[in-house]
């Protein structure tokens, strides 16, 4: 049996939260091959669960404690899910999970930190291709040059579908037909200008948005800034006839799977400047709800799908989303982060005009749209299946399985006796 040790914000309410939970179903899904052990650690200010009756939050606590109590072991394999430059030499063979970076290059620092670990798992060919692509001139303690680069193997694993019940959940919508958008009010999310074009656009009009969104966690001054930055974003159209509603705190799957099946949330939006994955937009898509987002970075790898030409009869993948127009621009100043996101990085800037015209879209077709998004629900089921995830994760941790034995033997067979 393989002792590997899992580090990462495994109990947070995040995406990395999300991504390292993954890794562990992953792994306790074959308890006859992997002995776990977890080591937590903290995610922003995101909030993180007590103790509970929740088999999986009990599971890892258990693990945690496991690890509390011998915690100089040796490590088979490690599987770190946090941002490279946290990735440490944890065990015989070190894998870096990571969510990879939403721009167009990764930051030396994270091209540096990937000579730690033996392997690389990413969620997207975006975030592959950020790290794999990029290069940097880097200079020896001794004087001699180099060309700075990632030279690790990197694969790329997405997210599974949840298969989740919908329990109905009640929401005092006005409006019959209302956008959803979920996310972090951040520079990279663009929620303000989301909120506000959506405002211009629908103002003499009976149309909802819905915003599931906080700044920094779930307390209630959260709230309360989230609040007044959602209320500041629409005061310019204070008679306005559309509707903006604000959902803010934790959700369970089943009640975050109900808002994306609720009847009158119908199409999910987003005008980010870029995704790693982009978690809410997949389980938006796998739940049937029309997509509108810009078609750049992570999200692209399952808005499109093989769809047979009715004249060729040839299949072509083919986008079953709607696509907002963009430009490829340099970062904002308040979106550089010393060491992740570097000031001549580049990322999507979807057009306003677009935007609202893809809005204005979906009302319109919207018949065609829904029957685009079944289309694409049926692709992420057969293809995106836990269990062919799961094996992902497992064949890789697997595959270092008896490489200690075969260093033995390749070292005694150099011997010669004399």
């Amino acid at each position: 049996m393989m002792k590997v040790i899992v580090k990462g914000p495994i109990l947070s309410r995040s995406g990395y939260g999300e991504h390292a939970r993954l890794v562990f179903r992953s792994l306790r899904n074959m308890p006859q091959k992997f002995d776990v052990y977890v080591i937590p650690i903290e995610w922003g200010l995101s909030n993180w669960p007590a103790p509970s009756d929740d088999p999986e939050i009990r599971d890892i606590f258990e693990c945690m404690n496991k690890y509390a109590h011998v915690p100089n072991q040796q490590f088979d394999v490690s599987l770190q899910i946090t941002i490279p430059t946290e990735w440490e030499n944890l065990a015989t063979h070190n894998i870096g999970v990571t969510a990879g970076i939403e721009t167009d290059k990764a930051s030396p620092e994270w091209i540096q930190a990937t000579e730690i670990v033996d392997r690389i798992i990413v969620v997207s060919n975006h975030a592959k291709t950020s790290l794999a692509n990029t290069k940097y001139p880097h200079q020896l303690p001794s004087g001699e040059s180099r060309l700075l680069k990632c030279n690790k193997e990197i694969d790329v694993i997405g997210y599974p579908v949840k298969t989740v019940s919908d329990i109905g959940l009640e929401l005092e919508l006005e409006s019959d037909f209302n956008f959803l958008t979920v996310g972090q009010v951040s520079p990279r999310k663009n929620v303000g200008d989301l909120i506000k074009w959506f405002v211009e656009e629908f103002k003499d009009e009976d149309v909802g948005l819905v915003v599931k969104l906080h700044t920094n966690n779930n307390s209630y001054i959260d709230f309360t800034q989230t609040k007044r930055k959602v209320e500041s974003w629409c005061n310019k159209f204070p008679n306005k006839k559309c509707k903006v509603h604000l959902l803010h705190g934790n959700m369970s799957n089943e009640e975050m799977h109900s808002l994306y099946c609720h009847p009158k949330i119908k199409a999910f939006v987003s005008i980010t400047h870029g995704e790693g994955y982009g978690l809410p937009i997949f389980e938006a898509a796998y739940c049937g709800l029309p997509v509108v987002v810009p078609a750049w970075s992570g999200h692209i790898d399952f808005l499109y799908a093989p769809v047979m030409n009715e004249v060729s009869k040839k299949y072509k993948n083919t986008p079953l989303f709607t696509k907002i127009k963009y430009d490829i621009k340099v970062v904002e100043p308040v979106a550089v982060w010393d060491g992740v996101i570097n000031p001549d990085s580049k990322w999507c800037y979807p057009e306003k005009r677009s935007y609202k015209k893809c809005l204005r879209n979906m009302l319109e077709v919207y018949p065609a749209k829904k029957k685009m998004a079944e289309d694409l629900k049926s692709h992420l089921i057969s293809n995106f299946h836990k269990d062919l995830i799961y094996k992902k994760y497992t064949d890789i941790v697997l595959s270092f399985e008896g490489e200690e034995d075969q260093e033995i033997e390749d070292l005694f067979s150099q011997l010669t006796i004399e």
